[in-house]
């Protein structure tokens, strides 16, 4: 958990902290940063003195609160706030697993479209990566539904920290491409990658990674809490689905509008962005409430089941060609 903690206050929860602070307080970000270098340089030109190691002990002071305490708080709420799947998402996965539409493989689950099994052909593959400290499972009812409309749907396990971006890596995603082709002999005309939350921020960094496939050219996004990689160079990503909710109490504070988003994506890049009104950040998987790391609002007007349903027909209508831009 700790590790963890270290890790997600670095990525990607530190370059979205910075990114607003510079958006909205670009004062405060340059007061507090000089502050921390004036009283760094002044401990260092007062020498020996007692003015001198006062501010080295401030400077200390500081670092030990953001390289140590921080993540200590972090590393117990990383315990504390693990948010588990409902059993109506379980029960799910395993009565497609008796009727053979979903098979577990080590570090994901495979979720078929109908009349599709080992040695058959998909025209599309989705690889979805789970939102922090969620039980993976919480996404196997909403997978599932979305894998109905044809489509491959494979899941990934991000056990035991629950945090997506240790498990995201280009080689972790050509293993999973390698063991559906060769191993399982099904055959994928086109490669998707996605996720809910820090899961979606991580998919959208593998295109900024060394050796990402070029023929993986689109990203689909579930309720994303800000944006932590710049992938304005990358030669591979063409299209991007964004879909949020109007009651999202974690992701809708930190959306900087579309102008933003778009400044982050390759300029000749489409993004289409949906709006599920009275949709919140758990309605997007089957878990909750959702209090890490602020308070979820409440569904307004809108049950789970209706919530998810209109994100599997955007989500399905984009990946089967067809076009929605708000």
């Amino acid at each position: 958990c700790y590790m963890s903690a270290y890790k997600f206050i670095i990525w990607p929860a530190g370059p979205v902290v910075v990114d607003q602070l510079a958006t909205k307080h670009p004062i405060s970000l340059i007061m507090g940063l000089a502050g921390i270098a004036a009283t760094a340089a002044m401990g260092a030109v007062l020498g020996g003195t007692t003015s001198g190691k006062v501010c080295r002990g401030i400077s200390a002071f500081l670092a030990g609160m953001m390289g140590v305490v921080q993540p200590c708080r972090m590393g117990q709420k990383f315990r504390s706030h693990r948010l588990e799947a409902f059993k109506s998402s379980v029960n799910d996965y395993t009565k497609r697993c008796h009727e053979g539409r979903a098979k577990r493989n080590l570090g994901y689950e495979v979720l078929f479209p109908p009349n599709v099994s080992i040695g058959d052909t998909v025209d599309k593959a989705l690889i979805f990566y789970p939102g922090l400290l969620v039980d993976h499972m919480a996404y196997a009812k909403i997978l599932g539904d979305l894998s109905d409309h044809g489509i491959l749907v494979l899941l990934v396990n991000a056990e035991p920290s629950r945090l997506a971006s240790e498990v995201a890596t280009v080689d972790h995603l050509q293993r999973l491409r390698h063991e559906i082709s060769t191993l399982m002999g099904i055959t994928v005309k086109e490669w998707v990658v996605g996720g809910h939350s820090l899961g979606g921020m991580a998919a959208a960094a593998l295109f900024s990674q060394r050796n990402f496939p070029s023929d993986v050219s689109r990203l689909v996004q579930w309720a994303i809490p800000g944006e932590s990689s710049d992938l304005t160079k990358s030669s591979s990503l063409k299209s991007v689905l964004r879909i949020s909710g109007s009651r999202d109490g974690i992701a809708k504070p930190l959306d900087l509008g579309g102008a933003h988003t778009r400044s982050k994506f390759p300029p000749k890049s489409e993004i289409l962005f949906e709006t599920i009104v009275g949709g919140n950040h758990a309605g997007f998987g089957h878990y909750g409430p959702q209090n890490f790391p602020v308070r979820d609002c409440d569904r307004e007007g809108i049950t789970l089941d209706q919530q998810q349903e209109k994100v599997v027909k955007v989500t399905a209508h984009y990946l089967l060609g067809g076009k929605k831009q708000q």
